[in-house]
């Protein structure tokens, strides 16, 4: 059930996240960041890790962003544009910074390296929420 299938990445915004999904934001200039490269690495081989803790990967690449792989238009959807998320999250557009977002909107984690999968599921684990959805 990703909410990235082509029909609802073109009309989500970040406030359809709120109290449902865990964005991830990876912001830089260009796909040839390491950020972005490491990052994606550290993902791939979790999947499952990842909607088990309803994430999304939320790419903001130069002007494109895309949304668990999914173009996002920034016609149809201003919300979700290069520019509204870079100001949403005040990320200048030449910086690479990953952050993590929580069910409460609240930025959880930031740094400018890939974080290990680790550390994103550790950190999600020992939120209230979190823990709340695992016991049930």
């Amino acid at each position: 059930h990703s909410l990235a299938d082509s029909s609802k990445a073109a009309n989500t915004t970040m406030n359809d996240f709120a109290w449902e999904r865990r964005p991830l934001l990876i912001f830089a200039h260009s796909t040839d960041a390491p950020l972005v490269r490491d990052q994606r690495a550290a993902l791939a081989a979790e999947k499952g890790g990842l909607l088990e803790r309803d994430m999304v990967v939320i790419e903001v690449i130069g002007q494109q962003v895309t949304l668990d792989g999914q173009v996002v238009d920034p016609q149809a959807n201003p919300s979700m544009s290069a520019t509204s998320l870079r100001q949403r999250y005040l990320v200048a557009a030449n910086r690479s910074i990953v952050l993590l977002v929580g069910k409460d909107t609240g930025v959880k984690l930031q740094q400018s390296e890939a974080f290990s999968t680790e550390t994103l599921f550790t950190t999600i684990d020992a939120m209230p929420m979190r823990r709340r959805e695992m016991q049930e």
